[in-house]
């Protein structure tokens, strides 16, 4: 394992809000969810579960209310609702790991070794909770 710059490391565990306040949030692929720790994979692999659904990616993004709650990012082979997508994990999952927020794109975008692009999700998420859109 090489080493990390201190900035690699905040980048990694924790967020910054404009007002310079840093909030240790751990490892990118878990997020804080009402107090809760959320695996993202997990929510991640119920999404997939639904046939309508090519790939989906989960993330946190800061909440007054909750300090985070959980994003799904979404890219669908046919219409479905978000209300649909939220349903079907609520019978799976505990309700603090259910998406507050269903944000749908036409293609999840992966890295080229195919792993999963979670800086881009999260820049999605933030700015869907910024405008309130459904489609980017």
């Amino acid at each position: 394992m090489g080493e990390w710059t201190i900035g690699e490391v905040l980048d990694t565990i924790a967020d910054a809000a404009p007002d310079r306040v840093m909030t240790i949030c751990g490892e990118r692929r878990t997020t804080f969810a009402q107090g809760e720790k959320v695996f993202v994979e997990e929510v991640e692999e119920i999404l997939r579960a639904v046939p309508e659904v090519v790939d989906a990616l989960v993330v946190g993004r800061p909440s007054q209310r909750w300090g985070q709650e959980v994003v799904a990012i979404v890219a669908l082979r046919s219409a479905l609702g978000a209300d649909v997508l939220q349903e079907h994990c609520a019978a799976r999952l505990a309700r603090f790991k259910i998406p507050k927020d269903v944000v749908f794109v036409e293609v999840v975008r992966r890295l080229g070794n195919g792993k999963a692009d979670y800086r881009w999700a999260q820049n999605v998420a933030m700015a869907a909770g910024q405008t309130k859109r459904e489609c980017v």
